[in-house]
C-alpha cells in the first residue's frame, strides 16, 4: 500500500501538467470531491462535471488562488506542492462558533 501511494506521487509531482482525471483523484484524496457531493442535491450530484468544478473552486478558496474552477496553471502549482498526506476536511473536523 505504503509502495503504491509512493509511486503515485512521485509520478504526480514529476510533470508539468496535469490530468483532469489526476486532479479528481487529488481532490478526493484530500476531501474536496466528497465535501462537494455533500452540499449538492440528489439531482446535480450526477452531474461529474459540475461536481469537479465545484471542487476546483472549493481548493482555490481555501487555498487562497483566484477562484475560477479551471485547473489553471495556480492550481496546478498548488496541487503538485508536496503535502502531508491527511485529508483538509478530517471527519472528527470541528469548528468553533
Amino acid at each position: 500500500m505504503i509502495l503504491k501511494i509512493v509511486l503515485f506521487l512521485s509520478l504526480f509531482y514529476l510533470g508539468e501538467s496535469i490530468s483532469k482525471e489526476d486532479a479528481l483523484k487529488y481532490l478526493d484524496r484530500f476531501g474536496y470531491f466528497n465535501k462537494t457531493k455533500q452540499g449538492l442535491s440528489a439531482e446535480r450530484k450526477s452531474n461529474q462535471n459540475l461536481i469537479y468544478r465545484q471542487s476546483l473552486r472549493l481548493f482555490q478558496t481555501i487555498h487562497g488562488l483566484n477562484v475560477t474552477g479551471i485547473l489553471d496553471a495556480a492550481t496546478v502549482k498548488k496541487i503538485k506542492t508536496p503535502r502531508c498526506a491527511i485529508s483538509d476536511f478530517p471527519s472528527n473536523f470541528v469548528t468553533a462558533n
